[in-house]
């Protein structure tokens, strides 16, 4: 019986942490493709954005779309086990 309990408590470390995968389903979702460093989105005047950069120059450019990337992420949790 003993050597049952040294075997099981050489065990009890595996089960006191549990690891999470998740990844979020991005399929529609764009990012801006061509945003520079200083660019904003132009606004029309009833607040919505145009499909334009102003840039830091005060010049114009079409904003480019491109598919966002698949987000994923992982959290552990660790739970310390008190034998009582």
């Amino acid at each position: 019986m003993s050597t049952l309990g040294a075997g099981v408590s050489t065990l009890i470390p595996a089960f006191n942490t549990a690891t999470q995968t998740t990844m979020m389903n991005v399929s529609g979702y764009y990012r801006l493709a061509n945003v520079s460093e200083g660019d904003i989105l132009k606004v029309a005047k009833n607040g919505n954005f145009w499909g334009a950069f102003k840039t830091p120059e005060g010049k114009s450019k079409v904003v480019q779309l491109k598919a966002a990337d698949p987000v994923s992420t992982t959290n552990t949790i660790t739970m310390n086990l008190i034998a009582g």
